[in-house]
């Protein structure tokens, strides 16, 4: 269940691949103390996405959904790997709240924060196609608004993210990265925006935004100070 494209390979290195049984979480959840959460609606009433990363073993996956589907929506990938890709594509904006300590709704009030989130955006898109990473549409994450906002200008991409944020509703969404930061732990942004910083590399692509975003989230794991928007805009420029 964990975020990003790494987990697989590197739980079937312990476990064997044959053992693997990726998924994806469809909603946001914060743990507030011990024996208890909080989370948000989902956008879709799939909550868990199952797959083979390794192959497929159908019959097991469809017993696996039919129990899991007792408690919450569950569905299954026929293409894991890339579904991972496109959770991880969203997720490059859990950076950014992080950095400014603010919920996601909060944060996204400001023009520069939707602005720097379009081109995280942007960047990470850049990249997975230049290495020709295969991405599908995921229930609730679907590609087709962040290609919509990489052809359209910074200010209609901008305004599409105010209007996403309007349907997060009135619980505060942190992202998991924002509440490691909060918990005194260190963060996945390695494995999210900075996966998009080692695939650039790797085909010449540069990824200087989530470059620099990586770097000011260790920052604020290091010196727990967050920066205001203000601050932020101006690092990042």
């Amino acid at each position: 269940m964990q975020n990003g494209v790494q987990s697989d390979d590197q739980v079937a290195g312990l476990l064997g691949k044959a053992n693997i049984i990726s998924s994806i979480v469809m909603f946001n959840g914060q743990f507030l103390e011990p024996g208890e959460v909080s989370y948000s609606i989902p956008f879709s009433e799939t909550t868990l996405l199952i797959g083979e990363p390794f192959g497929s073993k159908r019959n097991r996956l469809q017993t696996l959904s039919v129990l899991l589907n007792k408690a919450i929506g569950t569905d299954i990938s026929e293409d894991i790997r890339a579904a991972h890709w496109t959770k991880l594509l969203w997720n490059l904006q859990t950076a950014v709240p992080a950095v400014t300590g603010l919920s996601c709704q909060d944060s996204y009030q400001y023009p520069k924060v939707r602005k720097l989130t379009s081109n995280l955006l942007k960047e990470g898109l850049k990249v997975i196609k230049a290495d020709g990473i295969k991405i599908v549409d995921v229930p609730g994450f679907p590609i087709e608004p962040i290609e919509t906002m990489d052809r359209e200008s910074l200010p209609i991409a901008s305004a599409m993210l105010k209007k996403m944020v309007e349907s997060l509703g009135k619980v505060p969404v942190l992202g998991s990265t924002l509440q490691s930061i909060k918990r005194g732990t260190s963060t996945e942004v390695d494995y999210l925006n900075g996966e998009i910083v080692n695939q650039g590399k790797k085909n010449g692509v540069p990824a200087p935004i989530n470059s620099m975003i990586v770097g000011l989230v260790h920052q604020v794991e290091t010196t727990g100070k967050i920066l205001n928007v203000d601050e932020l805009s101006q690092r990042l420029s």
